[in-house]
C-alpha cells in the first residue's frame, strides 16, 4: 500500500546481487547473510517492523518450526533501509550516529554510482525520515541503520496514490527481453529514455548492489552489466496497471488462474473513493 519506488528498488537489488555474487558461499570474502525484508502495516505506526523487533528481542525469528537458529540484534551488522526515492540524482544516506561502517558504505555507494550521475550524501543526526529503521532505533539508538531517502516530490507521500501518473510511468512492454538479464547502459537506453523511472530505479539499485558486492566479495562483480530496467518496467506494470501481467504469470504455478485485469488492492481503494465522490458521499 506504500510507494512502489523503494519496493521495486529492493527487488531489483536482490535480482542483480544474485548475479553479481558466486553461488558457492565459501568464495565470499566475508561470510555474511543478506536478509531482504518487506514490512507490512508501516503506515499504521510501524506495525510490521515493531513486530519484527519484538520477535528479535524474544529470539522468536525465524520461528522455531523452521529449525533455524534465531536472529538477535547482535547478529545484525548493518541495516539498509530503502525509503522514498522520488529523486534519484541526490540521495541522502541518513544515520543516527557517526560510525566507520556508515561512512565506508556511503563512500562505497558514491564510488559505484559515478557512472549513473547519482550523489549519495551521508547525513548524521536526528533528522531521520519516517522509515522502518525508526522501530529499531527506538529500541537501540546505537543500532547500525542506514536510510536511503531522497527529497519527496510526490505530494502523495507514501500512499496508494503513488500511481502511474504520479510516477510518470509508461509501460515499455518489451516482451522479447528476459527480466533479469544484466544490461550495459548503452543497451538499457535502447529500451528506455535516460529520464524514465525505469532507468532511474535501475541506476540506484545497481549502485546498492555493487556496494554490497564490494562488501561481501572485496572485489568487483562476477558478471558484467547493470540491473535490468525491463524487470523494473514489469514490476511497476504489474503493481500499477494490471495483475494479469507477464511477470506474475511466469512466477505462478503452471495452469494457475489468470490475474485480474487491474492492479493489486492498492487501486481498489482509489476506485472506491472515486465512485463515492461521484455520488457526493462525504465520509471520514
Amino acid at each position: 500500500m506504500d510507494s512502489l519506488t523503494s519496493y521495486v528498488t529492493l527487488m531489483s537489488v536482490a535480482s542483480t546481487l544474485k548475479q553479481y555474487l558466486p553461488n558457492n558461499y565459501s568464495e565470499l570474502t566475508r561470510k555474511l547473510n543478506i536478509l531482504f525484508l518487506i514490512f507490512n502495516g508501516e503506515s499504521y505506526d510501524y506495525i510490521g517492523s515493531q513486530r519484527f523487533v519484538y520477535d528479535l528481542e524474544n529470539l522468536d525469528f525465524p520461528l522455531p518450526s523452521t529449525l533455524t537458529a534465531p536472529i538477535s540484534f547482535e547478529n545484525i551488522e548493518l541495516m539498509i533501509d530503502i525509503g522514498v526515492l522520488d529523486e534519484v540524482s541526490a540521495i541522502n544516506v541518513h544515520t543516527l550516529n557517526t560510525s566507520e561502517k556508515a561512512a565506508s558504505f556511503a563512500a562505497a555507494l558514491n564510488a559505484q554510482s559515478q557512472n549513473f550521475d547519482i550523489k549519495f550524501e551521508l547525513k548524521v543526526g536526528t533528522n531521520i525520515p519516517p522509515t522502518s529503521a525508526q522501530s529499531f532505533l527506538r529500541k537501540n539508538q546505537t543500532f547500525p541503520a542506514l536510510i536511503l531517502n531522497s527529497r519527496p516530490q510526490n505530494r502523495y507521500y507514501h500512499s496508494i496514490y503513488d500511481n502511474a501518473a504520479n510516477l510518470n510511468f509508461t509501460y515499455g512492454n518489451h516482451t522479447e527481453q528476459y527480466y533479469t538479464k544484466l544490461m550495459s547502459t548503452e543497451e538499457a537506453l535502447q529500451y528506455f529514455s535516460a529520464d524514465s523511472v525505469q532507468i532511474k530505479i535501475r541506476n540506484v539499485s545497481t549502485s546498492v548492489a555493487l556496494a554490497l558486492t564490494q562488501l561481501l566479495l572485496s572485489k568487483g562483480p562476477l558478471e558484467k552489466g547493470y540491473a535490468s530496467p525491463v524487470l523494473v518496467d514489469e514490476l511497476l506494470h504489474c503493481f500499477l496497471q494490471s495483475a494479469d501481467c507477464r511477470l506474475f504469470k511466469d512466477a505462478s504455478p503452471v495452469n494457475s488462474l489468470p490475474g485480474l485485469p487491474f492492479p493489486p488492492s492498492r487501486y481498489v481503494r482509489v476506485q472506491t473513493y472515486s465512485k463515492l465522490q461521484q455520488l457526493n458521499i462525504k465520509y471520514l
